[in-house]
């Protein structure tokens, strides 16, 4: 039995007082309380503390993206902070202390040691495996901008580039830049399902299927590129990308206010270019992406259509 920090009297007393004939104010004198607390026990119905528990409960996340956690924890079992980066875009006020929580109360706050074994990590391939995506930056006078951004999964190179609009030309454009941007041969590439990317699962007037290609599929398949899509409504599935996303807001648009949105582009321009040449990332042995693309082109020259040092004259 669980007190109240306040509580003068146990479970064995109230019951006593209770059952007990005595007078109040000769109880207060045996049990040393007042008569107003021998008064209310004697006329209760129970002799335990009531709940302090608040009859309605504000949740800072939805209980509706309660059961996505869930099915994001069973499917993809990823430990409690890869997690939280996996989610934290696409569930509102989603902390590591509520994700914890949430996850307790389902009762898969710890994953088992099978589970763990189980855990699968991002295979291994060379560079030239992409992770694409697109987000909008904030408005500034009145303008809507998107941004453009790419990843490199072996040597975590990005590229990112500003259009005044998301749509299949902005694309096709960030794409044949990309391509021109990366020493190396581009073999794979990852996107989402937007109508930019693909007309994977859309549909056209009546209900009819999309057979035309939109300009991105062309060119990978005219370049002999693998476009991979994620399954359809998991953006998560392309974590790398969605973390890349967060990371470059971290350092521009939520960190500072831009007066025009010229001055926004050039902000996320210069971000690129210190990522990746300055940001030492465990992920890499703690050596810049630019070091780890050298370090490439020294092992694996054959995978290379330039110098990567003519990266050098962007900085």
């Amino acid at each position: 039995m669980r007190y109240h920090r306040n509580a003068k009297t146990n479970v064995n007393q109230r019951q006593a007082i209770k059952e007990s004939l005595e007078p109040t104010r000769k109880l207060a004198e045996i049990y040393k309380v007042s008569h107003v607390t021998t008064a209310k026990w004697k006329k209760t119905d129970h002799t335990g503390d009531k709940s302090h528990r608040p009859d309605l409960i504000h949740y800072a996340v939805p209980p509706e993206f309660w059961k996505i956690i869930k099915k994001a924890r069973e499917s993809l079992k990823l430990p409690l902070d890869d997690l939280l980066i996996q989610l934290a875009d696409y569930v509102p006020n989603l902390k590591r202390g509520n994700l914890y929580r949430i996850l307790l109360h389902y009762k898969l706050n710890k994953l088992t040691e099978k589970e763990r074994r189980e855990i699968k990590k991002f295979k291994i391939y060379p560079p030239g495996f992409l992770h694409i995506d697109c987000f909008y930056l904030p408005k500034i006078n009145k303008q809507r901008q998107y941004c453009y951004l790419a990843v490199d999964r072996a040597t975590r190179m990005l590229f990112l580039r500003v259009y005044p609009r998301k749509n299949k030309e902005a694309a096709a454009d960030f794409l044949v830049q990309a391509m021109g941007f990366y020493p190396f041969r581009i073999h794979t590439i990852l996107t989402d399902n937007g109508g930019e990317f693909t007309t994977k699962g859309r549909q056209g007037f009546y209900g009819r299927k999309l057979e035309t290609q939109v300009p991105f599929e062309l060119i990978c398949s005219l370049a002999g590129i693998d476009h991979r899509k994620t399954k359809f409504k998991h953006p998560w599935t392309n974590g790398m990308a969605e973390r890349m996303v967060r990371t470059v807001k971290e350092h521009t648009t939520k960190l500072e206010k831009y007066a025009t949105p010229e001055e926004a582009t050039f902000s996320i321009l210069q971000f690129e270019v210190s990522y990746n040449f300055t940001s030492r990332l465990k992920a890499l042995e703690f050596k810049t992406p630019y070091q780890t693309v050298d370090d490439w082109f020294i092992k694996e020259p054959k995978l290379f259509i330039k110098n990567p040092n003519e990266l050098l004259t962007i900085r």
